[in-house]
């Protein structure tokens, strides 16, 4: 059985934070390849602050490429219209041969607004959720109560958790799975501002990544 995941987002720019999630993620989950997928035109986050979509995929692209587990999707850039969670899913999942087990990544703070998503409800019905924590989050115990009220109250309150093994486990829909990665306290929003006052982001962002945003001339 192959095991991947989907991990979603602007990227704009992505950081080493979303790398080291990503990893820990490849290990606690024994993930055999994790698809960055950068959104086209993002339904949430729109705005002039936002790097081109091409850009943020190449800056995918040269932070991934020294790990093998790593991939980076063009399948919401190749799509029209905004970027919707659902439809990408929808297509990886149909696209996949039946014996894929796949999850779908996202941090805890897009799961508390999952009402606003499209077709929120069905991402439950194709691929099982991996929720993380935020920064600030010690041990993983409040994270398992805001997914619980979240998923009780705006998805079904059928689910049950499983303290054995650390998920939510439901009669006819994909588990959800709390997960306190070691998330690094740095903000992509941070970094564009660093970069716009001609500050050094060395250290948020890999290398790779530091060049090429000097060299287009992004966020300044």
């Amino acid at each position: 059985m192959r095991r991947i995941a989907l991990f979603g987002g602007t990227f704009n720019p992505v950081h080493l934070g979303h790398l080291r999630v990503a990893e820990e993620v490849r290990e606690r989950f024994a993930i055999d390849k994790v698809y960055f997928i950068p959104a086209a035109n993002p339904p949430h986050k729109p705005g002039p602050g936002l790097a081109p979509a091409e850009d943020r995929y190449e800056m995918l692209l040269r932070a991934t490429q020294e790990n093998p587990a790593f991939d980076v999707s063009e399948l919401e850039l190749q799509r029209s219209g905004r970027s919707y969670t659902i439809d990408t899913v929808k297509q990886i999942s149909g696209s996949m041969p039946e014996d894929t087990r796949c999850w779908l990544v996202m941090g805890v703070d897009a799961f508390e607004e999952i009402e606003t998503w499209k077709s929120y409800t069905e991402l439950f019905e194709y691929i099982e959720i991996i929720v993380l924590s935020r920064p600030s989050d010690r041990g993983g115990g409040d994270l398992i109560e805001v997914v619980s009220r979240i998923i009780s109250d705006r998805v079904s309150a059928q689910y049950r958790f499983e303290p054995e093994n650390r998920r939510f486990v439901h009669p006819g829909k994909r588990a959800v799975y709390p997960f306190s990665a070691t998330l690094l306290d740095i903000s992509a929003s941070r970094i564009r501002s660093l970069t716009k006052a001609k500050a050094s982001v060395r250290y948020l962002v890999p290398e790779s990544v530091e060049t090429y945003i000097h060299e287009k001339g992004l966020y300044l």
